[in-house]
């Protein structure tokens, strides 16, 4: 899943710094892309989803997670800075990549910390890339 941020991103965090909610779109790479205008709502009965719930399409539930850790991903051979990772784990215990964008990093990492939780609503899902994984040899 990839999320994009758009410009109209809304964060809004309570006096605990754990529970951050972001009311637009992050930026995760799990098939999660920004709507448009994002409505801030104070309704706390929302219906939440966890990530194996994304289908495609606008969504209408928050979803909620947790920051585990983030790093830079730099092109080893040109030194040149490719973006933010990140891994992102829901309540189920469904862990994701995510990744911000180089043009995006001065707006999103203020508001980032690790172990912080954080709500995204109205969102887009859309297929995520494809990914090559690494299999052990015998």
């Amino acid at each position: 899943m990839s999320m994009k941020p758009n410009d109209k991103s809304i964060i809004s965090s309570s006096d605990d710094n754990s529970d951050k909610k972001i009311r637009s779109n992050p930026l995760l790479s799990a098939a999660v892309k920004a709507k448009g205008k994002a409505h801030v709502s104070s309704d706390d009965n929302r219906e939440v989803m966890f990530f194996n719930e994304v289908s495609l399409g606008p969504q209408e539930a928050d979803l909620r997670f947790r920051l585990i850790h983030f790093w830079e991903a730099r092109n080893p051979l040109k030194k040149t800075l490719i973006g933010l990772e990140m891994l992102l784990i829901d309540e189920q215990g469904t862990v994701i990549q995510g990744f911000v964008p180089p043009g995006r990093i001065k707006k999103f990492l203020p508001h980032m910390r690790q172990g912080s939780l954080y709500t995204l609503a109205s969102f887009y899902g859309s297929r995520s890339k494809m990914c090559s994984e690494l299999l052990p040899t015998a």
